[in-house]
């Protein structure tokens, strides 16, 4: 009876602990959808101008690539405003697409290397052959694109990503070269928000976790022995087979 009672207890402190991070989600999937509609409006106008700088420096090497950088900068945030409206109340089935799991953690990075084209990134994808195709949701893609980018805040020597998975098993692991994190921190990362930067908010990892449950994933962070942190996500592949 002790046993039970206890094991009632944490079941109860876990649901707790999920209502309250629920509330946070919930909050920010508000704000969100404000700041989504505000945010179209200039991004428009700034890439038409950007594209007319462009023709008139074309001939001036150094500005003009600064200028297709910035550019291309603000044509990703376009595409990402557009996956977010896009995605916004569909199921499932509707918010992705059928992909082996290699190509949608490669075209991942991508995307996140044009938005952070100065952070030296190492690769290394392996796994059983021929890898598991999955439904390539748009809330996987950014979960895993807020994590680079958390890490590379975190990292001024570039990051290390390994993915493997198996038949029903994905495992990713982000590795930094950062300080790393006090005890404190990591009791608390994920669960409620919480950040070690000054401009920062802290929900990244916030939303991240609350992606990842939602197929009975989750994102852990521990310090490594030599330097820095690893931030490991554990995805069963079975919710998202395709």
């Amino acid at each position: 009876m002790a046993g039970s009672l206890r094991e009632r207890d944490q079941e109860l402190a876990a649901a707790r602990e999920r209502a309250l991070r629920d509330q946070h989600v919930l909050a920010l999937g508000t704000l969100a959808a404000g700041a989504t509609h505000q945010l179209g409006t200039p991004l428009a106008p700034m890439a038409v101008m950007l594209r007319e700088l462009e023709h008139e420096f074309r001939n001036d090497l150094d500005l003009g690539s600064d200028l297709r950088e910035v550019r291309q900068q603000v044509d990703q945030c376009k595409s990402i405003i557009s996956d977010l409206v896009a995605a916004a109340g569909q199921t499932r089935g509707e918010g992705g697409r059928a992909e082996a799991i290699d190509i949608f953690l490669s075209t991942t990075v991508d995307t996140w290397r044009l938005q952070r084209p100065g952070v030296a990134l190492s690769l290394r994808l392996d796994g059983s052959i021929p890898p598991p195709r999955i439904v390539a949701e748009h809330t996987l893609g950014h979960t895993l694109v807020t994590l680079l980018n958390n890490a590379a805040d975190a990292s001024g020597e570039g990051l290390k990503m390994q993915g493997h998975w198996t038949a029903d098993q994905l495992t990713v692991e982000i590795r930094d070269c950062g300080d790393g994190l006090s005890p404190g921190t990591l009791s608390q990362v994920g669960r409620t928000p919480v950040t070690t930067k000054a401009e920062g908010h802290g929900v990244g990892l916030l939303i991240a976790n609350a992606a990842l449950d939602r197929f009975g994933g989750r994102v852990t962070l521990e310090n490594r022995a030599d330097r820095g942190t690893c931030t490991r996500i554990e995805l069963p592949l079975t919710a998202l087979a395709a």
